[in-house]
């Protein structure tokens, strides 16, 4: 199903609902829920924007998980679109969480906006000074498709 959607600047575009995993939707919400009663405070506005979006996401046995769809323990490369840097990072739980080793919590800005997007996409990712938008560049490495589908 396609939303069209206004970015921070008014232009309008076209967005999928998210795909995810039955497991990966079970425990982001697990996640959730433990991250109610001890997360940080500045997050929240995120982590409630992330269960928003759980309440529509497209949620498949792990085998239906299209090649290009970002999931739990992917491993992504995004691009900035303002300053063309590229980075990349494996998205995970938060207890996995390491940024020394490009390891970044579903839970956290940018986390949030990766889970269940594709290659391809531009998602909106807040941060102290405005929106950076990043482009979904390749996915090195997804579980689903290497066939960890029980991780």
């Amino acid at each position: 199903m396609k939303n069209k959607t206004k970015t921070k600047a008014g232009m309008e575009r076209t967005t999928n609902r998210i795909v995810l995993s039955e497991m990966d939707f079970q425990r982001i919400k697990e996640d959730i829920q433990n991250f109610r009663f001890q997360g940080d405070a500045r997050l929240f506005g995120y982590v409630n924007n992330l269960e928003k979006e759980l309440h529509h996401a497209r949620v498949v046995p792990p085998e239906e998980i299209e090649a290009d769809v970002v999931t739990m323990n992917s491993t992504v490369r995004v691009m900035d679109v303002k300053t063309k840097e590229s980075t990349v990072y494996t998205l995970v739980y938060p207890h996995d969480a390491n940024i020394d080793e490009n390891k970044i919590s579903v839970l956290s800005p940018i986390g949030c906006a990766l889970i269940g997007c594709r290659v391809g996409e531009v998602v909106d990712v807040k941060v102290p000074s405005g929106v950076r938008q990043y482009r979904i560049e390749e996915l090195l490495y997804q579980p689903e498709a290497a066939g960890e589908l029980h991780r």
